[in-house]
């Protein structure tokens, strides 16, 4: 058979494939179907992990609960601030308080992440939990509870285009483990047959975010982020467990035993399990090897010659899939001079700041309204800053705080903020915080570092009495004060009050000026001099 007739005969048995970045060899295969590195599919059959493999994964697996934990604690280790005025600021930090709101958010965190959703239930004075919740009649925001994605299911999906939950749950059915979480009676039948709550009740926090069509494929949930980390994580704990054999075959006997072709074929395998029984009695017996004469016996080391690089394969892919830097996932300090540290630091804080953007902010800007519905008086102007990520040194913190009290000092001198609403904003009932909003009404009073004194203060008195001995007109007076002394014109107009309208007095009745002492002398500090 020639050249043509078998490339024609391998051409019809092997599924050409057509290809855009190589050649298709017939006679090897290479490029096409039979390519032994083109074998790669996707999986479309897999399924997702169960709640059982979930919970398990989620209590005992050392990976996954470091990475959950982690995540789920710095998102809200430092919190954040909701951004109203000072005295509503108080009653706020008191809800806040008394209902748990971080550690709720928290553990609805690590539950959407892990489960691949949580539902966090907000108790309210509205007797019905299948009607919305009514803003307007809420007096009272009495508990927040927290369900696992097991303990809760869509009753009823949206249907409505027009309305902003379209395609999403419009009821959850909630089925808690525990009696008498929702209605408060322990004879109720809500742990068998469920409670009916409308969405507007709930804050649902999502875990690898789904789009709404694959979301309603899922039982109305979110994937856990388990499932995409799955393949990593148990490469991981099959190379630690390679490792564990290898750690109990660190150290190998090894026995030669002499004269044995003396021996009859037949008694061999006998004579050498004596042998053997002697040698592992002797040893641990007496603790010592017993040797015959012509026998030998040497200990070898085992080679981990590989693992090494398995290992480092290993952490590197699962860092990948979990957007965890090794230095962060594994606390790896990085060596030389490098900024391998510092740099995944910065990474896993914008990891978290992201968390927070994406899956805490909408539940606490469902949670808050209700909040504010609770309290006295209305608040229409608000929103939530989380504070920055990070935990600082004793240094760095005081530093930190030195740049403020020098930016609140400019402030307060220049009338942007009042001292008293800086010592409340910066130190609180809850400790050293950022500066809270300034109310319209709020009255900023007067700087006694910024007032006149010495040469200043004497020329300005100088302008007013010559105004008032009509040396000087009144608008050329106020015209000197703002321009040579930077006074601001309704200032101006204030000190100079009636001189010069209704107030006159004769030239030979004035006095020289004296030296003016305003409270900037009693704090030492120097007013500007004017020639």
């Amino acid at each position: 058979m020639g050249i043509k007739e078998r490339t024609k005969k391998a051409l019809e048995q092997i599924r050409v494939v057509e290809r855009m970045d190589t050649v298709f060899n017939a006679m090897t295969g290479l490029g096409g179907a039979r390519d032994k590195g083109n074998q790669v599919g996707v999986d479309v059959a897999r399924t997702t992990l169960d709640d059982a493999e979930k919970d398990t994964l989620g209590r005992f697996d050392g990976y996954a609960v470091s990475w959950f934990e982690r995540l789920s604690n710095e998102a809200t280790l430092t919190g954040w601030d909701v951004k109203v005025g000072n005295d509503v600021q108080q009653q706020m930090r008191a809800h806040e308080r008394r209902l748990g709101v971080t550690d709720k958010m928290r553990r609805g965190l690590h539950g959407g992440v892990l489960n691949g959703a949580s539902l966090i239930l907000m108790v309210t004075d509205q007797k019905s939990l299948e009607k919305p919740l009514n803003l307007d009649k809420v007096k009272e925001l009495k508990a927040l509870h927290v369900f696992d994605a097991c303990e809760f299911q869509p009753y009823e999906f949206e249907t409505d285009y027009r309305d902003p939950n379209w395609r999403k749950p419009k009821t959850w059915q909630l089925m808690p483990q525990v009696a008498g979480v929702v209605t408060g009676r322990s004879n109720s039948d809500i742990h068998t047959k469920g409670q009916r709550v409308h969405h507007s009740h709930c804050i649902y926090i999502p875990g690898r975010e789904l789009s709404d069509r694959l979301r309603s494929e899922n039982n109305g949930k979110d994937d856990s982020y388990l499932d995409s980390a799955w393949d990593a994580i148990k490469d991981m704990l099959s190379i630690d467990q390679g490792g564990a054999v290898l750690a109990q075959e660190m150290k190998q006997d090894v026995i030669k035993m002499g004269g044995l072709e003396a021996v009859d074929a037949g008694a061999l395998g006998q004579v050498m399990r004596d042998r053997m029984k002697t040698i592992i009695a002797g040893k641990g017996l007496l603790g010592m090897i017993v040797l015959a004469e012509d026998d030998s016996y040497e200990s070898r080391a085992a080679t981990t010659q590989g693992y090494k690089d398995l290992k480092a394969g290993g952490k590197s892919t699962f860092a990948a899939v979990s957007n965890q830097p090794e230095t962060v996932a594994f606390g790896a300090t990085p060596g030389g001079l490098n900024t391998d540290g510092e740099a995944g630091r910065r990474f896993w804080d914008r990891v978290v700041a992201a968390v927070q953007k994406t899956h805490l902010l909408p539940a606490l800007d469902k949670l808050y309204p209700v909040i504010i519905a609770t309290m006295d008086e209305p608040i229409e102007d608000w929103r939530i800053e989380f504070r920055p990520l990070g935990t600082l040194t004793p240094m760095e913190q005081a530093e930190v705080h030195n740049k403020n009290a020098q930016t609140d000092r400019i402030y307060r001198q220049e009338g942007v903020l009042a001292a008293e609403h800086i010592r409340k904003s910066r130190f609180g009932e809850d400790g050293y915080q950022g500066i809270l909003p300034v109310a319209d009404e709020d009255v900023v009073p007067t700087d006694p570092s910024r007032a006149f004194a010495g040469p200043q203060g004497r020329s300005v008195l100088e302008i007013i009495l010559q105004v008032a001995t009509k040396s000087l007109p009144r608008e050329s007076g106020i015209s000197q004060m703002v321009t040579l002394y930077n006074i601001d014109p309704i200032a101006a107009e204030d000190m100079m009050g009636a001189v010069g309208t209704s107030f006159f007095v004769e030239k030979e009745e004035v006095e020289p000026a004296p030296d003016v002492k305003t409270p900037a002398d009693d704090l030492g500090i120097q007013g500007g001099e004017s020639d």
